[in-house]
């Protein structure tokens, strides 16, 4: 229920949704009793919590609401909110083209994170949707600080850290382009056309498949050691100007 209202935060939250998080399509027959219940609970955790009197709570943070509740919160006081915020000001960074802002308000963006999302919690029906909106965040200001490193010139920072995306994410052929390329950089060519290697093994065996044809031009280029991987751009950069 923290999570649900955390998430839903500043806005009411109905008791069907509750009850459809907790109990799915089988609610119990005293359903209303019961969660009433756990915020008359929640509501002594947090005055705990915050060293208030749990009507003070009720009057603030966790207000009753017609047909539900409402779990407020101020700017900055979840790490959910702060992720996006900084990942949107990152974002802006990089459609004005400051490339060092943008790389700087990534990383704090990612630095928020402390493993997966809901890790200690039975996700229901409508808490999944939001772990997956959240890994999928995260994946998108991890894919943007690599790209915003190569321009930066920094790509012998992303070796290590793309070796251990690649694993994590192993049919995620951005972040094996990106750890190819970042290889190459590194004047470690070889090993560059093995991480092709591997992904395409993978990808045959797994799925059946192989690999996408950008990444697949970023293979040809490398063999043909074409001049254009040599600058600063991307991997989505450099695959945009390869002949098809």
């Amino acid at each position: 229920m923290i999570a649900l209202l955390a998430l839903q935060s500043n806005r009411t939250v109905p008791l069907a949704a509750m009850s459809r998080e907790l109990w799915g399509e089988r609610p119990p027959v005293s359903m209303r009793t019961a969660l009433q219940t756990y915020i008359v609970q929640l509501r002594k955790f947090l005055a705990r919590i915050l060293g208030w009197s749990t009507k003070v709570v009720a009057e603030r943070i966790l207000v009753t609401k017609q047909d539900g509740y409402q779990f407020n919160v101020e700017r900055g006081d979840l790490d959910v909110h702060e992720f996006e915020r900084l990942a949107s000001a990152g974002n802006r960074a990089l459609s004005q083209g400051d490339d060092r802002l943008a790389e700087r308000l990534l990383t704090a963006s990612l630095d928020i994170w402390r493993g997966q999302p809901l890790a200690d919690i039975q996700a229901g029906p409508l808490l999944e949707p939001a772990v997956t909106y959240l890994e999928e965040s995260r994946l998108t200001v991890l894919q943007q600080r690599v790209e915003v490193k190569f321009r930066l010139g920094l790509h012998h920072e992303l070796p290590a850290e793309l070796a251990v995306l690649v694993s994590e994410y192993p049919t995620n052929e951005l972040f094996h382009a990106q750890y190819m390329l970042a290889l190459y950089r590194c004047g470690r060519c070889a090993e560059a056309l093995d991480a092709y290697q591997r992904l395409r093994e993978f990808l045959v065996e797994e799925l059946g498949i192989d690999p996408s044809l950008k990444v697949q031009r970023l293979h040809r280029a490398m063999l043909d050691a074409d001049s254009t991987l040599d600058g600063t751009a991307g991997f989505m950069a450099c695959t945009a100007v390869q002949p098809g």
